[in-house]
């Protein structure tokens, strides 16, 4: 497996702390699950982990959230442990119908696009809603998410500034969610960047395997994770920076590739990736005083998704917005929004992920702005159907803004 060996004795100060447990979300909702505690750090300990060993009841709650590895003092990450000791347990069993389709968004979403309006059609049917249901134990209150038209590859293949002087160069990781279910965000993405000089490149690049290793298929994450850094790597030894638009793909590549799969060229490849809010920031500094952005009226509340708040890097979405004229902007609280990527779309833990969602629902609610920002796509999904208050990624917010800018300067 090549996961990063246990050293038990990084465990001990776990002993006398239990802030990872006060801040996870599951835990506070769901007494079975026995907590990022004592299902990570006192599980390596106990040698729960060792090869033979049928795991540990109810670990399968952890949402991966997160929380814990950011809130840790000693610098301990349960939530790895747990997803490796969820690795093990997965191992001795066949996967279910429902987890290899919860695990390939990649495929469903391009067998989707082929026919998105029959596709998108069909999956609001009830007839739909209860065959999933019972074969694939797909929870039939959630709504499934809607195939775009036009993907994002398509649209980048035909439609991009092909004129006037790039004075930078970036590859963009869209991931699977911008490409068959959003694209206006990796589109809104392009436009802003090559119309302000960076030369946007979209490589060859798969699933980043996430939604495979939550749902137990370990070996062939790693598969799809070797098959990306291969596609990456070029770019990267070449000195041009990898931005996501989604912060789980961007944490499982910074993370999970060096940290658990410890694949070579991974650890170059973490280096030179960075959100791409915190990558506009960076190179377009001069973006707020130099007039690039036009006013947007509205009132937003802006949530900062969990796998974000994990990388450690601020919340450069928020400061960015806070550069556009007029926009009335909330920063919500630490909560997390529950449906952590295929977690709430499962029968036996929807009603769990709103309950883990509710604070937040409730705090959104309480606001009522005109919209809601988030950099995540399942957050995006979760709070739309839970407050019925349009969505936006951020990125999206920036460009309206920057082209208001423009339409102004240009009508003088």
């Amino acid at each position: 497996m090549n996961l990063k060996a246990i050293n038990v004795a990084e465990f001990d100060a776990c002993q006398k702390c239990t802030l990872c447990e006060s801040f996870c979300p599951v835990l506070r909702v769901e007494t079975a699950f026995p907590g990022p505690k004592l299902a990570g750090a006192n599980s390596a300990r106990l040698g729960v982990m060792k090869d033979g060993h049928t795991g540990l009841k109810g670990i399968d709650y952890c949402s991966d959230c997160r929380t814990c590895n950011v809130v840790c003092p000693s610098g301990i990450k349960p939530a790895t442990l747990i997803m490796r000791q969820r690795w093990q347990m997965k191992e001795k069993s066949r996967p279910t119908l429902r987890d290899l389709v919860l695990s390939r968004p990649d495929l469903i979403g391009a067998l989707a696009s082929r026919w998105p309006a029959a596709v998108n059609f069909s999956l609001k049917q009830k007839l739909i809603k209860k065959a999933t249901a019972r074969f694939a134990s797909i929870a039939p209150a959630r709504n499934l998410p809607a195939y775009a038209r036009v993907n994002f590859r398509r649209w980048y293949a035909t439609n991009r500034y092909r004129t006037g002087i790039k004075t930078g160069r970036v590859v963009y990781f869209h991931g699977c969610y911008t490409n068959y279910n959003r694209p206006e965000t990796g589109r809104d993405l392009v436009l802003l960047l090559e119309g302000n000089g960076i030369k946007v490149e979209v490589p060859k690049q798969n699933c980043c395997g996430l939604p495979k290793s939550l749902n137990g298929n370990m070996r062939s994450s790693r598969d799809l994770a070797a098959a990306n850094l291969q596609h990456l790597l070029p770019y990267v030894e070449e000195g041009v920076p990898i931005i996501f638009t989604c912060p789980s793909c961007a944490s499982m590549i910074k993370y999970y590739y060096p940290e658990v799969y410890r694949l070579p060229g991974a650890e170059k490849v973490a280096a030179a990736s960075f959100d791409a809010c915190e990558y506009i920031l960076a190179v377009m500094p001069g973006l707020s005083s130099n007039g690039s952005l036009g006013p947007v009226l509205l009132k937003i509340a802006y949530h900062t998704p969990c796998h974000l708040r994990s990388q450690g890097i601020g919340t450069p979405a928020l400061e960015l917005l806070a550069a556009i004229p007029g926009l009335d902007i909330h920063a919500l609280g630490n909560n997390c929004c529950g449906m952590s990527g295929t977690y709430g779309y499962k029968a036996e833990k929807y009603g769990l992920s709103l309950k883990i969602g509710a604070p937040l629902f409730r705090e959104i609610k309480d606001y009522r702005p005109d919209m809601v920002a988030t950099d995540c796509g399942s957050c995006m999904m979760q709070i739309e159907e839970r407050t019925d208050y349009p969505v936006i990624h951020p990125v999206e917010l920036v460009y309206r803004a920057w082209k208001v800018a423009g339409e102004r300067q240009t009508t003088g």
